[in-house]
């Protein structure tokens, strides 16, 4: 695995790790955590989440809106938390 995905799955998971998010606001996080140093583009957030539930790390939901459109909801499980820890 390359070191830049470790990192990126380091990021979403532990900004997941206080509760479920939706895309922008795991980048939100990741911003705002690393002191604007770090970001994570559309481009690999979405692939990284798509992996990671995938490899069951992660669920995902949808959630409606009485404001727009329906949005994905993210989720640590039990093995993401297990993987954040190690």
């Amino acid at each position: 695995m390359k070191k830049n995905q470790v990192k990126n799955e380091f990021l979403v998971l532990s900004a997941l790790s206080d509760g479920p998010k939706h895309g922008y606001a795991i980048n939100q996080w990741v911003h705002q955590k690393s002191k604007e140093v770090f970001s994570v583009s559309a481009g690999i957030l979405y692939p990284l989440l798509h992996h990671l539930e995938n490899e069951e790390m992660i669920r995902a939901e949808w959630e409606a809106s009485t404001t727009g459109p329906q949005r994905k909801i993210y989720a640590l499980t039990p093995r993401g938390r297990k993987y954040l820890t190690q």
